[in-house]
């Protein structure tokens, strides 16, 4: 019944800033975008009269789907969500090298903690990130 994997979709405030965030930090390429406001897609979504901007970004055949409701607009629930709230997510990017990932990043891109190697990922190294709107992003390395 289900197919492939298609997209991972994230509601930001400002999709410029957004896509700008997640091409110039994480190295994701933008591929196309389109404004949505009919009356379809307000049923699709479950929003009335959704007015929403949509940017697609690609990373090795990965799909970011980037949202912006234009109209009406949502409150930013990642500000009040912990990391173990039902309903937050997140997802991962693999890295060469989690330590070179971290000192890459600009000052202003908040993390959750430095990098670290659990003994309970069995060498991995991970750490999460946040993008301008609070949308958790894990970077990890995988153990040789």
């Amino acid at each position: 019944m289900v197919g492939e994997f298609h997209h991972h979709g994230v509601i930001v405030s400002n999709i410029d800033e957004a896509t700008a965030f997640y091409t110039d930090v994480l190295g994701f390429q933008e591929s196309d975008g389109l404004r949505l406001d009919d009356d379809e897609v307000s049923d699709i979504v479950g929003v009335d009269g959704a007015d929403m901007s949509v940017q697609n970004l690609v990373l090795d055949g990965f799909v970011l789907e980037l949202l912006q409701f234009h109209h009406p607009p949502g409150e930013n629930g990642n500000e009040k969500l912990a990391n173990n709230d039902v309903g937050l997510a997140h997802f991962a990017l693999e890295v060469d090298d989690i330590d070179e990932a971290y000192e890459g990043l600009p000052d202003d891109v908040e993390t959750l903690s430095p990098p670290l190697e659990p003994p309970s990922l069995g060498g991995a190294g991970a750490l999460y990130l946040r993008d301008p709107d609070g949308n958790l992003v894990e970077l990890l390395e995988r153990p040789e």
